[in-house]
């Protein structure tokens, strides 16, 4: 159904900032990080706009980014949205009919190969300082070393510290249970390696067959000597198959950008036939954004800082990437849309996708925050854009996929 033609006189740009949701920090002062970031760009759009709370995963669902994403885009969360995997495949064309996919992170772990103690225990996620080189060879020589132990299970190249796999011998993975690499960093491993049936007694050996490999790995060795942290394991999880979405251009009447640097969210896009591309240097951002509304009616950017400095535990870090967004995005952002489009030209969301708390490192189903502003959106009540004030405000959505259409349509009447 198209949009009216009123609606379509209006820019649309959502931002979303994700896990900068967080719990009260003793050492802020019982304040989060949202709450004690200087971000007088956001304060200013919370003047003139509405802030507000939405429920973007529901309890019955598994925690997860990508989870939160798609209520986002407006997709109806029931427990049988596409896994990270799917959207991963979906990003880098990877085909994956017939076969079960998975993702595959890298990991550096504590531990001795073939000792399932508890003393092991992930150390970071993501082969982080390792160049892309690098993991590539070492997945690679890990899936040449599989050979014909695991017949039919494909390993492609990793990107980002994320390899994806497509399990196509009819493995049976309904009772297997995984656990997203992302929620173990500082955790032990062994307690949460893949359980379940047959897929995971097959996820299970190959997780131990990859830390054995890597742990020997000239590349590994090199990099012990070297005090580098190894990449010595491989992780998998989330089987799914490939995904399948609604078209959302259709839906909402709208040509829509996604404009990430998350590859996940990219694949999002793609499955819910949306256009996607890798976000550009932080410099080029706000022209870039603006330039596309000369194609599209929607642009959402996303930010994933502050999610990465919560699985660091690092809570300074995520106030200081909190307040480069507010800088580098939000403040640009809207100067622009102001300039280029006039007052009434323009509406933006912000909002928190997921809350990760600093002291977890793990993603929260609770409520989060959104800010909206622009065209046609005033509020009386004055707020500012942290988890409290958003508990307090009026301005609820409960069914995170509801959030869209109301971005998009309320308020808009004809002039």
């Amino acid at each position: 159904m198209s949009a009216p033609a009123y609606c379509r006189q209006v820019k649309f740009l959502m931002v979303i900032i994700g896990g900068a949701a967080d719990e009260p920090i003793p050492d802020l002062d019982d304040r989060t990080p949202l709450e004690a970031a200087a971000t007088p760009g956001l304060d200013a759009l919370a003047q003139s706009g509405r802030v507000g709370r939405v429920g973007l995963i529901p309890k019955t669902a598994t925690p997860a980014p990508h989870t939160a994403r798609a209520a986002l885009f407006g997709h109806e969360v029931t427990g049988s949205e596409p896994g990270r995997a799917a959207l991963l495949a979906a990003a880098r064309g990877v085909d994956a009919r017939g076969g079960t996919l998975l993702a595959v992170d890298l990991l550096s772990v504590t531990g001795e190969p073939g000792d399932l103690g508890r003393d092991g225990r992930v150390v970071s996620v993501g082969a982080e300082a390792m160049s892309e080189a690098e993991a590539t060879a070492l997945v690679q020589d890990f899936a040449a070393e599989l050979g014909d132990r695991f017949p039919g299970f494909e390993l492609h190249a990793p990107i980002d510290g994320v390899a994806i796999a497509v399990d196509r011998a009819a493995t049976a993975y309904g009772r297997t249970e995984t656990v997203a690499a992302s929620e173990l960093i500082d955790y032990a491993w062994a307690p949460s390696l893949p359980d379940g049936g047959e897929g995971g007694e097959r996820l299970g050996a190959f997780v131990g067959l990859s830390h054995a490999f890597l742990t020997d790995h000239p590349i590994n060795r090199a990099r012990v000597e070297q005090t580098l942290p190894p990449v010595n394991m491989l992780w998998p999880s989330g089987p799914c198959i490939q995904a399948k979405l609604d078209a959302l251009d259709s839906r909402f009447g709208r040509s829509t950008l996604v404009i990430s640097d998350d590859e996940a969210t990219r694949g999002l896009a793609i499955a819910s036939g949306l256009r996607a591309r890798p976000a550009p240097p932080a410099s080029e951002l706000t022209a870039s954004a603006v330039a596309a509304f000369e194609d599209h009616e929607v642009v959402v950017v996303t930010v994933e800082a502050p999610d990465r400095a919560s699985r660091r535990a690092d809570w300074r870090g995520k106030i200081e990437s909190i307040e480069r967004i507010d800088a580098g995005v939000i403040t640009p952002l809207s100067r622009a849309l102001s300039e280029t489009f006039g007052d009434e030209g323009w509406r933006s969301i912000v909002v928190v996708d997921h809350a990760t708390p600093c002291e977890t490192r793990q993603t929260d189903s609770v409520p989060t925050p959104f800010l909206m502003s622009g065209a046609f959106v005033r509020s009386v009540v004055r707020r500012p854009f942290t988890e409290a004030a958003a508990a307090e405000s009026d301005l609820r959505v409960e069914v995170g996929h509801e959030l869209m259409e109301f971005f998009l349509r309320s308020g808009l009447r004809g002039r």
